[in-house]
């Protein structure tokens, strides 16, 4: 079978010839061209490779004798852009919106209504973004009709532009059978001729199902990227994990050890009632109710706590009870009794025992004065393993373990060092506790410590201070450093009025004065001094009640002290240079709270703070609570100024 022969060119209409005439549509191809080559790119290590490039270009003639465009084609790429912004705006605005959201949770605290406000400037964006979608969707289907036409005229100019044809001698575009033709740049007026069609049937729900599936993928993709951003800025957020309103009356604590979170609150026979909770869940595991007033420390396996009902005349308490709590079931595993009371300082509302606890050993102090003794216990059965009487004791400060000895600071009897295994005395310095006043009477409300770090112990007394109206009353402590294998004493300060921070070669406390001073750990000299500051406001303002504190020691991480001191603008949370004691950076209105190696915790009383320790940059904010708290499994666990327990989920940015 023969193919039939192409029709001839018709001839043009200015010139009457046929030579010169030729379609449009195959000299737009014609004159189109594609180039393809090589370009030479770097691979690194200095090899280079090749790579394929093609670039499209049409000469002016093929530009001018262009088709109309595609209205569908020039849709589809409006609607991409549009779509592409919305969701954009709407990921932004909603990321934004989340995080005021967080800020103002009423977990603990009322939110103030300057949060609300900044939430509601965020989130009406937000929302009125989100409303352009339905509003989208309503325009897509009232304009459906008309733009139903305009493709249909669209096809009709297609039609007309695939007829035309070219006159290269007279230059113009005709179409066959016309009286004349027109230049290329009318090609319009030619294309204008082709039929009008109307408005057609009007459309009908099923002509949107191009359009419904297109707009649940973009609306599902938009929702995607929000809850993405939403999920990234969240998790650089703290949360609540838990929160536990039944501890009343929030004692002491809390404390993270064995797998239990443990806090004394208020309740029982003697209003102190130790609860150990999840710390994961918050649940509570079991209770103890001691028969009297109960201080405790926490050791392996147990929690040991001194059954006190009071203050003797010599510092000692009226109780004559040493329990040891199982942290498994809360069961008292044995007593100790030994009809003597267990000598405590008490500070304020807080009894302070002298008791400790290490390995398989618990140290008390019991007795009244003179008649005070040392009683080392098993700490698995309760059994004496060995007792020595202390000489001319008023009151016992402080009990430590370390290194196979125990330490007894027994005011005017100075430190006694005693072996951990037999009992035996190793050595004694009566000038452990009242620098070169030996014999003077202790000062009433004096907290003692005992520490030891690299061959050296540190003891001494915890100065007080009394925030009396217009004139406070600042009592200062001291720190002596003694050789711990000969009791030699090294040196002492009799300015300090906290207990001392111990990091590296360098000793830093806090001065009677409001200056940190770093001091040499071997010779006592001073390295360097902090700025000085009007007085040292060490009653934290907070939520909690401002009673006569004791300051907190100075913080140490990573080559930066923090402290919280008083200048002309008020209190401030400061971090100073471990180096030479510059100021790195300052935070008024707050108070240093609580430090780790990747945050630093600071309170107004409203809320607790966490900061980046190395610039003081705020990463989170959590309202109602006035104090810091401990870390542990991911969460930081704290008492509010409802004095209630929650625990606060960690972002990975702020764990330890």
């Amino acid at each position: 079978m023969t193919a039939a022969p192409a029709s001839p060119s018709p001839a043009c209409p200015a010139c009457r010839q046929l030579d010169a005439t030729q379609k449009v549509s195959a000299i737009l191809d014609s004159h189109t061209n594609t180039t393809t080559g090589y370009g030479l790119v770097g691979l690194g290590n200095g090899t280079f490779g090749t790579v394929a490039t093609s670039s499209t270009s049409r000469t002016p003639l093929a530009r001018k004798l262009a088709p109309p465009a595609n209205p569908r084609t020039r849709r589809a790429i409006q609607t991409f852009v549009f779509l592409l912004v919305l969701g954009i705006a709407i990921a932004a605005t909603g990321k934004f919106t989340f995080i005021e959201a967080d800020s103002i949770r009423p977990f603990l605290a009322p939110a103030d209504s300057a949060k609300i406000t900044s939430f509601l400037l965020v989130a009406g964006p937000f929302v009125m973004l989100l409303a352009v979608i339905p509003l989208r969707i309503v325009w897509e289907v009232i304009s459906l009709p008309a733009r139903r036409v305009r493709y249909r005229s669209w096809l009709a100019m297609m039609g007309v532009w695939r007829s035309l044809y070219y006159c290269s001698r007279n230059g113009i575009v005709f179409a066959p059978g016309s009286a004349a033709g027109v230049p290329p740049e009318q090609l319009g007026t030619l294309l204008s001729t082709a039929p009008r069609p109307g408005a057609g049937r009007q459309w009908r729900f099923a002509r949107l199902s191009w359009y419904l599936p297109l707009s649940l993928v973009v609306i599902l993709t938009a929702s995607g990227v929000l809850v993405g951003s939403v999920t990234v800025a969240q998790s650089n957020l703290p949360r609540q994990a838990w929160y536990d309103a039944n501890v009343n009356d929030y004692v002491w604590g809390p404390w993270v050890a064995d797998g239990n979170l443990y806090v004394m609150g208020g309740g029982g026979t003697s209003d102190t009632l130790l609860h150990a909770l999840d710390p994961r869940t918050g649940a509570l595991k079991w209770t103890y109710d001691p028969a009297a007033s109960m201080s405790i420390i926490v050791g392996s396996g147990s929690v040991y706590g001194s059954e006190n009902s009071g203050t003797s005349e010599g510092g000692g308490a009226t109780g004559e009870a040493i329990v040891a709590i199982s942290a498994t079931d809360g069961a008292a595993r044995w007593t100790y009794t030994d009809n003597n009371p267990l000598v405590s300082t008490q500070i304020g509302g807080t009894i302070l025992p002298a008791f400790a606890t290490a390995g398989n050993l618990v140290v008390a102090a019991l007795g009244v004065a003179p008649n005070v003794k040392l009683d080392a216990l098993n700490a698995t059965t309760g059994k004496l393993i060995w007792s020595v009487p202390l000489p001319y004791v008023v009151s016992v400060l402080a009990v430590d373990i370390s290194g196979g000895t125990v330490h007894a600071l027994a005011g005017q009897a100075g430190m006694i060092a005693f072996d951990a295994v037999s009992g035996r005395q190793l050595w004694r310095n009566e000038n452990a506790s009242v620098p070169d006043n030996q014999g003077a009477a202790v000062p009433e409300d004096t907290q003692g410590y005992v520490t030891t770090a690299d061959g050296v112990v540190y003891s001494g007394t915890i100065g007080n201070y009394l925030p009396t109206v217009g004139s406070p009353s600042i009592t200062a402590g001291s720190i002596i450093a003694i050789d711990a294998h000969t009791g030699h004493r090294l040196w002492a300060n009799t300015t300090s009025l906290t207990q001392p921070t111990i990091a590296g070669s360098l000793v830093y406390i806090y001065k009677a004065s409001g200056q940190v001073l770093a001091l040499n750990a071997k010779t006592g000299t001073t390295v360097w001094a902090g700025p000085s500051q009007r007085s040292p406001d060490l009653s934290i303002p907070n939520g909690c009640g401002t009673e006569a504190a004791v300051a907190s020691q100075p913080l140490v991480t990573n080559g930066v002290v923090f402290t919280t001191g008083t200048d002309l603008t008020g209190t401030n949370a400061t971090a100073l240079s471990a180096a030479n004691g510059s100021v790195l950076w300052s935070v008024p209105n707050q108070s240093v709270v609580g430090l780790t190696r990747s945050v630093l915790y600071t309170t107004d009383g409203a809320y607790l703070y966490a900061h980046n320790p190395s610039t003081g940059a705020v990463r989170w904010e959590y309202p109602g609570i006035c104090e810091g708290g401990v870390e542990g499994v991911g969460n930081l666990y704290a008492t509010t100024n409802t004095s209630d327990v929650v625990a606060i989920h960690l972002p990975p940015d702020s764990l330890p």
